[in-house]
C-alpha cells in the first residue's frame, strides 16, 4: 500500500545501476531494522543524542520504540549540529564524551 501511495505521488527517475543498489540496500536495512526484536531488554540506560531538529527526511521519531528496550529506559541529550555532522562539533562531541564517560562508571540517570 505504502509503495503503491509512493508511486502515484512521484513519478519514478530512472536510476543508475549504482544508485539502484544504494536503493536497495538503504530498503532491506531499514527492513531489517524495523523487523528487528532483540531476545532480552540492555541492562542499562540507552544514551539518545539528538541534534534538533530533526531531518526534513526523516519522519519517525528518534526516540520511539527505545524504552521498552533498556531496563532502565533513555535519556535523551540534546547537540548541536545536525543528524549528519554532530559528532564533529567540538561542542557536541565534549557532550558526549562526557556522557558516554558518566554512563561507563554508572553515573547517568533519570
Amino acid at each position: 500500500m505504502r509503495e503503491r501511495r509512493r508511486a502515484r505521488l512521484a513519478p519514478r527517475v530512472a536510476m543508475r545501476p549504482e544508485e539502484e543498489t544504494y536503493a536497495h540496500i538503504l530498503k532491506v536495512t531499514w527492513q531489517a531494522i524495523r523487523a528487528y526484536r532483540p531476545a532480552r531488554k540492555f541492562q542499562g540506560q540507552i544514551q539518545i543524542f539528538l541534534a534538533p531538529p530533526p531531518p526534513t527526511w526523516f519522519r519517525e521519531d528518534a526516540v520511539a520504540g527505545w524504552q521498552a528496550r533498556a531496563s532502565r529506559g533513555i535519556r535523551v541529550h540534546d547537540v548541536v549540529g545536525d543528524h549528519v555532522k554532530l559528532f564533529c562539533d567540538p561542542l557536541s562531541q565534549r557532550i558526549i564524551a562526557s556522557v558516554l564517560e558518566r554512563a561507563q562508571r554508572g553515573f547517568v540517570s533519570n
